[in-house]
């Protein structure tokens, strides 16, 4: 079970926190709706679910949270202000940091463009969370789903995934929650030399062959640099392209 009460001490004690109350429900279509709904007073709030029945990732594609097995959550908060992509890096770099902190220093742990935190083994990713960015009404929706106590995996998961559990870290809901509320409280407040900094630290991206969609054009090569508040860099047959993070997306 995840706990309200450490929860609700975690915001109380946290400077600057994001939120100002918490919401914990055994089940919910999705945290994501659910927050948005939950913000109709206009107070920040973060909700957290055991299990969602219709989890969202990135581009429609659906979060699958098993059966009480990942922390899924949403922080929603007033808009005003918020850039979506901004939101997003202090989102991603909130559950990379949070997820090697339960998962100890013996563990690689790092960050995608634009919402993967993934362990690396050798040359091999496998995701171990995502963040989904959605502004709505003027209300920001950051949801975070972090793969905490899977053993198992279906078929098309198999090779892509992990979990905090498989890799050996602390994989209690409460105490990833917890970490999660201080981090993001931390990130959404840094400026943006320090995003960008502790991002190419721990860059998962660099180096690697992506393709891109960029204004519906596709865009092939190596990725020389990543500023997830600016552009990606990428080194094609033809020479350095520049690629607008607002209008780029992984093909």
């Amino acid at each position: 079970m995840i706990s309200l009460d450490a929860i609700e001490k975690t915001i109380e004690e946290c400077a600057d926190c994001v939120v100002s109350c918490a919401v914990v429900l055994d089940e919910t279509e999705s945290t994501q709706n659910a927050a948005f709904q939950a913000y109709f007073s206009g107070q920040p709030v973060l909700v957290i679910a055991s299990k969602q029945t219709r989890g969202r990732g990135q581009r429609g594609n659906r979060w699958e949270d098993g059966e009480h097995e990942t922390l899924a959550c949403t922080f929603a908060i007033d808009a005003t202000g918020h850039d979506a992509c901004r939101l997003a890096a202090a989102a991603g770099l909130a559950a990379m940091h949070a997820v090697a902190n339960a998962c100890g220093p013996t563990t690689n742990t790092m960050i995608k463009w634009p919402n993967d935190v993934v362990v690396r083994n050798g040359t091999i990713d496998r995701k171990i969370g995502g963040v989904l960015i959605e502004i709505r009404d003027g209300v920001a929706m950051i949801g975070i789903g972090i793969n905490a106590k899977q053993i198992q995996w279906t078929e098309h998961l198999g090779n892509t995934a992990v979990s905090v559990s498989q890799v050996g870290g602390d994989a209690d809901r409460t105490r990833l929650a917890c970490s999660l509320i201080d981090q993001f409280s931390r990130w959404i407040c840094a400026g943006d030399d320090q995003i960008r900094s502790a991002w190419a630290e721990h860059d998962a991206m660099v180096g690697r062959n992506r393709v891109f969609l960029a204004n519906n054009n596709r865009v092939e090569g190596t990725v020389v640099s990543v500023d997830p508040l600016n552009q990606i860099v990428v080194r094609t047959q033809s020479g350095v392209v520049n690629l607008d993070v607002r209008t780029t997306r992984n093909a």
